[in-house]
């Protein structure tokens, strides 16, 4: 029967949930120019509330979305920081929005959508024309140093103090050993841990202390290309690597002897712009120059069932792209080729301890 939902008990970080699955959409329902994307770039997408912030080539783009169907344009800033070929990222931290690209890391002010400003800018050390960069907030009171930022780029890791917002400083640098000039790579953190994902490969990286941090440990994940990167989300005991060869998952439980233990072929993954992977309830996104592609995580977590690829016509071979969970059941995808929202499930969906799981709907 069309539309039918049948209930589920899965367990998320020690919960038991009870999660209505809704039938599998995966269908694109709008395109946007953005204005700011390059084929060669690619774009980096955060989803805020109702506020999509796309960082691309040529600047960084604020889009409403409260109506997925209809994106609007909002904001353009020059960041000074992005370019052509190595595009960046961006990630939002209250009125501010983080932007790291090729020549360095720019700070804006997104109080007003519809009139963001950059209000700093800092050379980190790490980035590179070709390859851009990637920046991660961590502005968790359990470190109790306020707002740190962690600058990942074909150079290197750099630790930015970002409590005054005018005022960045920079803290520390260093080599992880595992990200190529042309690839630059991404982070994602867990306690004291930052594992960081290039071309080369997993690094593992304390940073107990911000101005000392040391590498720990690294993997080879065989997925990376020195001219796609890589692009790793955590799940539990898990981390998801995406690359120009394919998806890796690694075994991180612990973090000083991580090991790889599956390659997934999503289908959707190019050699020279590498992919991207973000994890939605009991579902694994994986974004690539050739598609996106929707795989199920929730029986068998260390090997993703492959559902279904979307052809999202803004994704390039050379620039791939990203995506972003928002507005209860989109992924809204940025490429070389613009901004397109695909609706992934019928019925809405909830936060749970932080993890995002469909509402319980019965037959």
């Amino acid at each position: 029967m069309s539309g039918e939902r049948t209930a589920t008990v899965i367990t998320v970080q020690g919960f038991d949930l009870s999660v209505a699955r809704g039938k599998l959409q995966g269908k694109r329902v709008s395109k946007l120019d953005t204005g700011v994307l390059t084929h060669k770039g690619g774009g980096s997408i955060e989803v805020v509330g109702s506020i999509a912030y796309i960082a691309g080539g040529m600047g960084l783009r604020l889009v409403d979305v409260s109506d997925p169907t209809k994106p609007t344009k909002l904001a353009k800033v020059n960041t000074g920081v992005l370019s052509h070929a190595g595009a960046g990222t961006v990630a939002v931290h209250g009125a501010i929005a983080f932007v790291a690209g090729g020549l360095g890391l720019a700070v804006v002010d997104v109080s007003d959508p519809r009139a963001a400003k950059r209000i700093a800018k800092l050379e980190t050390g790490v980035l590179c024309h070709n390859s851009g960069g990637h920046v991660l907030v961590n502005a968790s009171p359990a470190h109790g140093k306020g707002t740190l930022l962690y600058v990942t780029g074909g150079l290197g890791v750099a630790v930015v103090d970002a409590n005054n917002p005018l005022k960045p400083v920079r803290l520390a640098n260093i080599d992880t050993g595992v990200l190529s000039h042309d690839g630059a790579g991404h982070s994602a953190l867990a306690g004291n841990y930052l594992f960081v994902a290039g071309g080369l490969g997993l690094a593992v990286l304390d940073v107990s202390d911000p101005r000392a941090p040391k590498k720990v440990a690294s993997v080879d994940t065989t997925v990376g290309t020195h001219m796609g990167g890589n692009h790793v989300v955590l799940h539990g005991s898990l981390a998801y690597v995406a690359g120009g060869l394919g998806l890796a998952v690694i075994d991180v439980s612990d973090p000083l002897a991580p090991a790889k233990v599956g390659i997934v072929n999503t289908g959707v993954l190019a050699h020279n712009s590498g992919g991207h992977a973000y994890v939605v309830g009991v579902h694994l996104l994986v974004a690539g120059g050739l598609g996106l592609c929707i795989l199920d995580i929730a029986e068998e977590p260390a090997a993703p069932k492959k559902l279904r690829t979307v052809d999202t016509g803004v994704f390039s071979h050379d620039g791939g792209g990203s995506v972003a969970f928002g507005m209860e059941r989109y992924a809204f995808c940025a490429g070389g080729l613009g901004l397109a929202a695909v609706e992934l499930f019928e019925g809405a969906w909830v936060e749970v301890e932080g993890v995002a799981v469909s509402s319980i709907e019965g037959k």
